[in-house]
């Protein structure tokens, strides 16, 4: 019952999300956009070397070797 509850309250925050998202302005959503990305930076840089290998992109010379 608890797991039925839970998924109704995902699903609800999901709903809700989604409602604030669409309403937003062009530049609000610009300004969430880059907020993330700042955001998925900072964890980046916080990672280990051995884990932050795995999530970074490659990079131009990197696919030119291969």
């Amino acid at each position: 019952m608890a797991s039925k509850k839970s998924a109704l309250l995902l699903a609800g925050l999901a709903a809700l999300a989604y409602y604030k998202y669409n309403k937003m302005s062009a530049e609000e959503k610009e300004k969430l956009s880059e907020s993330i990305k700042e955001t998925g930076k900072k964890i980046l840089d916080m990672l280990p070397g051995s884990l932050k290998s795995i999530f970074d992109k490659p990079t131009a010379e990197d696919l030119k070797e291969s």
